[in-house]
């Protein structure tokens, strides 16, 4: 059993919140759960850590290419 976690923020018929699915493809199961929160923009707080991560691991690399230039060169 494999379990896979994509979280997204995104909009959703009201009668799907809460709500658990289950598809078949192959041999392959997939389970969707979907959680809905309450006010203005809540299920974007979710996607608000990728950002700082992606941008630090892309200044860290950049930072290094650099320093490897400036050393090399």
């Amino acid at each position: 059993s494999v379990t896979l976690i994509h979280q997204h923020p995104a909009c959703v018929a009201a009668h799907h919140c809460n709500q658990v699915e289950t598809e078949s493809v192959g041999d392959v199961t997939y389970t969707t759960h979907r959680d809905c929160c309450l006010g203005d923009l809540c299920n974007s707080a979710v996607a608000s850590h990728v950002a700082p991560a992606c941008i630090m691991a892309a200044a860290a690399t950049a930072l290094a290419w650099v320093l490897l230039g400036l050393r090399s060169g």
